[in-house]
């Protein structure tokens, strides 16, 4: 599974965020191998309309010895009853990709379902998790229906950031960027406040406001993004000029900048409106400059300074 990892400060705990994937329910299929060592080869593959395999986000918990005293026994940690994401978002088939947010307090993940055609990124707090024993001294074991008012309030505390449906296909991304808060700090309740995404979104889901930063026909290379905090602008490789050279571009994502997108256009299943042609061409032509030069294509790395 993927694996991540982050360290508590107090009393210096260190956590290992991964995920656990058990493919016990997939249908084995056997393939028969030709030739001089010939035989049958077993693999678990899941058929179409068959059992897949199980996945959980855990968190692992230890703490080193550094001196000959010997440390509290490591903590296994994961989410149970309510907080279940099975029990959340039961259409969840994938967890594609998660993370640490700046704080170490909490995580992000993202969720697919199995077309591949909905997907959401939520902010989990780590005090979520929890051990088999703290799990049944705790109001999170009381049995709950998906659609009580105990569910709704455990999804005010697994917050969704970002959610997104097609009628065809949806590409995950590997380019989700958290931003610290103005003042440069990992930000606690705030930390989740500005998201930057290979697709061109910031997102602030305090007052539930996306904020679209490029546009036009052409795509944004979904590689390394980087972000100037002080500035805020975000640097990308994309091929607006031509489809045969990837080239640097920069945009602001100020809100004088960008402009909002409803969370209905993101839902409405991909399809573009005359008001989202006229929106992406002004931000293509006031929004995007370009840095590196026609005639070839680039390859850029920046550091953390952007530079």
């Amino acid at each position: 599974g993927k694996t991540g990892h982050g360290r508590d400060g107090r009393k210096g705990r260190v956590r290992v965020l991964y995920v656990e994937v058990d493919e016990g329910e997939v249908e084995v299929v056997c393939i028969t191998r030709q030739g001089i060592d010939a035989g049958v080869d077993k693999y678990r593959y899941p058929r179409s309309g068959k059992p897949n395999v199980s996945a959980e986000i855990k968190i692992l918990e230890f703490t080193p010895k550094y001196t000959n005293e010997e440390p509290p026994p490591p903590a296994h940690r994961k989410l149970w009853g309510r907080y279940d994401l099975n029990v959340l978002f039961p259409w969840t088939e994938y967890i594609v990709r998660l993370g640490w947010l700046p704080s170490g307090e909490a995580i992000w993940a993202q969720l697919l379902d199995r077309r591949q055609q909905h997907t959401v990124v939520i902010r989990i707090p780590v005090s979520l998790f929890m051990t088999y024993e703290e799990y049944f001294s705790s109001s999170a074991s009381e049995p709950i229906h998906p659609s009580s008012s105990s569910a709704s309030s455990s999804l005010l505390q697994i917050e969704i950031l970002w959610e997104e449906k097609s009628e065809v296909w949806i590409n995950v991304t590997d380019v989700l960027r958290f931003l610290e808060d103005d003042e440069g700090r990992g930000a606690g309740e705030k930390e989740e406040v500005n998201a930057c995404d290979c697709k061109g979104a910031v997102r602030y889901p305090t007052t539930t406001t996306i904020r679209q930063i490029t546009g036009g026909e052409w795509q944004v290379v979904d590689s390394e993004i980087w972000v100037d905090e002080s500035r805020q602008l975000v640097y990308y490789m994309g091929k607006k000029d031509t489809p045969l050279e990837s080239h640097l571009y920069v945009s602001s994502y100020s809100s004088s900048s960008t402009v909002p997108v409803s969370t209905e256009s993101i839902l409405k299943s991909g399809r573009r409106t005359e008001e989202d042609i006229v929106r992406e061409q002004v931000l293509e032509e006031r929004n995007v400059k370009r840095l590196t030069t026609l005639g070839k294509s680039h390859s850029v790395w920046m550091d953390k300074g952007c530079k």
